[in-house]
């Protein structure tokens, strides 16, 4: 044992707290092993810390002077053990203080997730108004013997609209923390002031039906203020960034992101992953013009509305992108009818030739947004076996559409949409003679058109469970759906008309079959009796009505009534039986 304590080390990395409580106690050896992991990720929040912090015998919350030692023994910890701390989250400003005074320097991941709290007026003696007077004369020590207004510049903050200091305060400290730790790899951060900007009116690329600027969709964008950093906020970005060369995943906010990201390559272009905390201002120029991003594998959109170009823009812009997140902005401005003014959902005039195929990308969600607009971009996604969310989907030429977008697709959900939009249509799409393995489709949209269905259903030969809500099948559908689907074992759907020889098809070529429901349902006596033989033996649940079942006579019941009491001995009877 006395030869590996490194590997030792190295499992403390990957055990919970418990484990490691339970490694300390084992010996002299392993304690001096394993304790500096329990102190590799801090976060105050979890009850180990908070009994660190209060252990019994010492002074509880509310009593006298309690801040201050709570305070000063969090800071004589985090001084005794900062070699060790590599992760910190802060979500509590004794926390922040202790980080500046240890001083941590060598973090890997910080997390800061500050709650604000008011001055109080009311009493100074308050735990608030002791930490913001503490974190001032801290920063005004700092002034002292650092260039502190160079590194962290106040003019780089919004002013806060109740002019309250103590906000600056922290959030100059916050971005301290930051650089004292140059080596980190992970950063976020949920500050209090944003960067500073002024507010520019948003600038809206060709709509792309082709209609001028003067177009109620533009009028309605004008409404909007995009914000547009100042030169000294952008100064203070690019120099905070530029000493984080080691970083991977970013989330800022504070109204940097827009800077951010039409700057990545340039910026951090080793970055991992980008999360886009602020509503994202898109421009498709804009982010054409920047170079090729070859390093980032998740990017996440918390707050955008999306246009085609702009997906066929990211693209081209991010190859090399696994997991693309997209939540669609919710606000007065994005409540628009985006259909009516053709915002979003218009048809863009791409050519067959301007296809567009990202190789890279395996995992989509998509978020209350019009998932329209990634159809109509022509980019195929072939590494996709599921979308996350649910999709809604109005007809059998979306239903196309998306297949030939995500070929690789297992599973699909379609929900019911809120709002009108403008449907796809047969000329919007990309025609491509293959067989798509899907195993499960489930579309349950409200009027689903079922027009050109069985030519997708002829594309879809590994079909295992098929549900349709909200529209009718037909016989040729079901005619295709016998032929095509032999592997099918769930399937539910409306009829409108009678196709009693189509089901009875159904029930003969799908072997694997065991359940079939839905309303309309009804096939004909004749047609089982004439038909083929069911091969579907396994049939568990059926919603089938049989009709032209032939009905005896009286007289014949009276003669089976009185077989039933004797065989037949005569050849009459033989013949009547």
């Amino acid at each position: 044992m006395t030869d590996v304590p490194e590997i030792l080390a190295a499992i403390g990395l990957l055990l919970d707290i418990d484990s490691l409580l339970a490694c300390i106690t084992v010996c002299r050896q392993w304690s001096a092993v394993f304790s500096p992991c329990i102190w590799h990720n801090f976060d105050i929040t979890r009850k180990l810390w908070r009994h660190v912090l209060d252990p019994p015998g010492i002074s509880k919350p509310g009593e006298a002077d309690n801040y201050i030692e709570r305070q000063e023994r969090l800071t004589a910890l985090m001084k005794k053990h900062n070699q060790h701390i590599r992760h910190l989250t802060v979500k509590d400003k004794m926390v922040l203080i202790a980080a500046l005074e240890a001083p941590l320097t060598g973090l890997h991941s910080l997390t800061l997730e500050l709650e604000i709290w008011e001055l109080d007026a009311d009493d100074e003696e308050s735990d608030v108004n002791k930490s913001n007077t503490w974190i001032s004369m801290m920063l005004a020590a700092i002034a002292e013997t650092s260039p502190l207004e160079c590194l962290v510049p106040e003019s780089a903050f919004a002013e806060d609209t109740e002019g309250n200091r103590a906000t600056l305060d922290w959030t100059r400290a916050c971005w301290l923390v930051v650089v004292m730790n140059s080596a980190l790899r992970r950063l976020t951060y949920g500050g209090y002031s944003s960067l500073r900007y002024v507010n520019s009116l948003a600038t809206q690329s060709p709509v792309e039906d082709g209609t001028e600027g003067g177009s109620p969709a533009a009028r309605v964008m004008e409404d909007s203020k995009i914000p547009v950093l100042t030169s000294v906020s952008e100064s203070f970005l690019v120099d905070i960034l530029s000493r984080l060369s080691r970083l991977r995943h970013l989330e800022l906010g504070m109204n940097a992101d827009s800077f951010i990201f039409q700057n990545l390559a340039t910026l951090l272009p080793n970055l991992d992953s980008f999360v886009h905390v602020d509503r994202a201002f898109i421009h498709a120029g804009a982010v054409q013009l920047a170079s090729p991003h070859q390093a980032l594998r998740i990017l996440d959109f918390q707050q955008v509305s999306m246009t085609a170009s702009q997906l066929r823009a990211i693209v081209v812009a991010f190859p090399v992108l696994h997991r693309l997140a997209i939540t669609q902005a919710r606000s007065r401005i994005y409540d628009v009818n985006y259909d009516k003014y053709n915002i979003l959902t218009s048809s863009t005039s791409f050519q067959a030739e301007d296809v567009l195929e990202h190789s890279s990308l395996t995992s989509l969600s998509i978020r209350h947004q019009p998932h329209i607009n990634f159809l109509r971009s022509r980019t195929r996604f072939p590494r996709i076996t599921g979308i996350d969310r649910s999709v809604p989907i109005k007809n059998a030429y979306e239903l196309r559409q998306l297949l030939w977008a995500f070929p690789a697709l297992e599973s699909f959900d379609s929900e019911y949409e809120l709002g009108e939009r403008v449907p796809l249509r047969a000329d919007e799409i990309v025609h491509e003679d293959r067989e798509y393995h899907i195993r499960s489709l489930n579309i349950n949209t409200s009027s689903f058109s079922t027009c050109d269905l069985d030519s997708c259903i002829a594309q879809m030969p590994f079909l295992v469970l098929l549900e349709i809500s909200g529209g009718f099948l037909d016989g040729r559908m079901l005619t295709e759906l016998a032929r095509t689907c032999v592997y099918l074992v769930y399937a539910r759907f409306d009829l409108q008309e009678e196709c009693s020889q189509e089901l009875n098809a159904l029930f003969v070529g799908c072997s694997e079959l065991r359940e079939c429901l839905g309303k309309g349902h009804m096939i004909l006596a004749e047609d089982i009796m004439n038909g083929p033989e069911w091969t579907c033996s396994g049939l568990d649940k059926l919603d089938m009505k049989v009709g032209g079942v032939p009905r005896l006579s009286v007289e014949q019941m009276y003669v089976l009534d009185k077989m039933a009491e004797r065989p037949p001995e005569t050849d009459v009877e033989r013949e009547v039986v």
